[in-house]
């Protein structure tokens, strides 16, 4: 069976979608299905983010966050709470240490200035990804 997509009738319609669109984790990964030989139950693991193929489109949100001292040290070693503080989620920690050329926790050491996804943007952004790629999936 095909997929049917809800065209939104009014503009104000599809920004209430938009503003109302899940962005998690699972919507954002590609998943591989693990088979629990015990229990029989399939198990969804995510291990790709789809982010990483746009990554080029979404350098146009990315902006530079100006850190005062309590703010560096409040988020050394922890990019999951400046996620969290910035986008209401730590799913985007990853994202962060990317944009910052950090492939490690234990350097995740922020500076006066961190690159980020600018939080009134990247809703959207990513609303327009995982509606690309749906389009793709049809």
């Amino acid at each position: 069976m095909a997929n049917t997509v809800e065209i939104p009738g009014t503009v104000e319609e599809q920004i209430n979608e938009v503003k109302a669109a899940e962005l998690s984790y699972r919507n954002l990964h590609i998943h591989a299905i693990l088979k629990d030989k015990q229990s029989n139950e399939n198990i969804k693991v995510p291990y790709a983010s789809i982010l990483n193929n746009y990554r080029e489109f979404l350098k146009s949100i990315v902006i530079e966050l100006e850190l005062d001292e309590d703010a560096e040290n409040l988020y050394e070693f922890k990019p999951k709470l400046l996620s969290t503080h910035l986008y209401g989620t730590t799913e985007y920690w990853a994202d962060i240490m990317k944009l910052n050329n950090i492939y490690s926790l234990m350097d995740f050491k922020p500076k006066s200035v961190v690159k980020v996804y600018d939080p009134d943007e990247l809703k959207e952004a990513i609303s327009e990804v995982i509606n690309f790629e749906s389009g793709l999936n049809n």
